[in-house]
């Protein structure tokens, strides 16, 4: 069995199934792909013809698992680099309002 073979069986359910997944369909081409050429590479290593279909299935399942999973990694990281150390502070207000007073007015005095 071929490559060529496997996509002209089973392209149609695998790309049903991961579209039925990630509903967007550029990501579905892009996952569909990859799910082709874990395929290609691993089609020798499969030893029962009969379980190909469930077996590719399998692959596409997993590989739309691993998308998810790099989705929430990414998510993560957008997180940690617009943590509240980004936000201002009350201190980094009260700086902005005494740097508009007037210069007299900056610098507390002692005369109290």
């Amino acid at each position: 069995m071929t490559t060529h073979e496997v996509w002209k069986l089973y392209s149609k359910d695998v790309k049903y199934l991961i579209l039925s997944k990630v509903k967007n369909r550029s990501i579905t081409d892009d996952l569909l792909q990859e799910t082709f050429l874990k395929i290609h590479t691993k089609l020798q290593t499969l030893n029962d013809l009969s379980k190909l279909k469930s077996w590719a299935l399998s692959i596409a399942r997993n590989t739309v698992f691993d998308y998810f999973k790099s989705i929430k990694k990414l998510s993560e990281i957008e997180i940690i680099e617009f943590s509240p150390s980004d936000e201002h502070t009350e201190k980094d207000c009260l700086l902005s309002h005494i740097l508009n007073l007037d210069k007299k007015y900056r610098t507390p005095s002692s005369n109290c």
